[in-house]
């Protein structure tokens, strides 16, 4: 080889060190990686987080107890309305009335006040049932955004795992 030769592939070595140079420090050390990696989850944490979380199949049964919205209209339609209470209300004894003719009872008014601010069964199973759904719904939320990270993570391990075999062979 002729020392002019020699000299150029010093020069094209010279240049790539240089450029290697400067990519090193941009890489990850060791030390880096296990920083970024100690906030992740574990599979097993994984496991154990999604394992609590309700399956496709139990929202399926949750759901199919719930009422219709053709169950609803059914019920609600064998219900007084507002004109017929009134037309119900304007047939009863007055205040003044029912007190001539039975003052130590309560009126019927009285009564009905009281009891319009209690809730009835239907209420509160309706309350607790919109809780369920609502409740489900979040839960799928979540799981959706479970399944989200675990694919993210795995990207990031590729990644990590790429990027580690780069660095053993620029060391090796």
């Amino acid at each position: 080889m002729h020392p002019f030769q020699l000299e150029q592939l010093v020069r094209k070595l010279d240049a790539r060190v240089t450029r290697m140079e400067q990519f090193l420090p941009s890489l990850a050390t060791k030390s880096d990686l296990l920083d970024a990696v100690a906030d992740l989850a574990t599979k097993g944490e994984l496991r154990d987080a999604v394992a609590k979380l309700a399956t496709k199949d139990e929202l399926r049964d949750a759901v199919a107890k719930l009422a219709t919205k053709d169950e609803l209209r059914d019920a609600v339609a064998n219900l007084a309305t507002k004109d017929e209470l009134r037309d119900a209300v304007a047939k009863l004894a007055t205040k003044d009335e029912l007190e001539r003719a039975v003052v130590k009872l309560a009126t019927k008014d009285e009564f009905e006040r009281a009891v319009v601010k209690l809730a009835t069964k239907h209420d509160v199973s309706a309350g607790l049932e919109d809780a369920r759904r609502y409740a489900l719904m979040l839960n799928e939320a979540t799981r959706d955004d479970i399944r989200l990270v675990v694919e993210h993570l795995l990207g990031m391990r590729t990644q990590l795992d790429q990027m580690r075999s780069q660095l053993d062979r620029m060391a090796g």
